[in-house]
């Protein structure tokens, strides 16, 4: 399964080069419009997060409130307009087991610190279930 913990950076005149210079976190992925045969419409970086740890959704926050308070917060406001970032995504990963088919309800929320955080910046945290087979 794809782990969706992780943090992106995107915008269709993001400047890339220019960012990774200033913020000092090193990226994972890069790319650039038109990579992928012309299919990428924007330039983005992604970095995992947790360094590959499997955490659960209240650790995961606890990672990006860790990262945002350390000074990227107010680096992000400043760079947004700086380097033309139309969006920034905090993705927390989530897995459902399941023994059979059936229909499983789960509520998740956001902890408040993490979403005065994000609001604050106008960062989107985006969240990704995903359903897996029990072992």
């Amino acid at each position: 399964m794809e782990d969706f913990f992780r943090l992106t950076i995107f915008g269709k005149n993001f400047l890339i080069d220019e960012f990774k210079l200033s913020c000092g976190i090193d990226f994972d992925v890069e790319w650039r419009v038109g990579d992928k045969n012309g299919r990428m419409k924007t330039n983005g970086l992604q970095k995992s997060m947790g360094n590959g740890l499997v955490l659960d959704f209240v650790e995961q926050q606890k990672v990006y409130i860790d990262l945002l308070e350390s000074g990227f917060l107010e680096f992000l406001i400043e760079a947004k307009e700086k380097f033309n970032i139309d969006r920034v995504n905090l993705g927390i990963n989530s897995v459902f087991r399941c023994k059979d088919n059936s229909l499983i309800s789960k509520a998740y929320w956001f902890e408040p610190n993490f979403m005065a955080l994000c609001l604050r910046a106008g960062i989107y945290p985006t969240f990704y279930i995903q359903r897996g087979k029990w072992r």
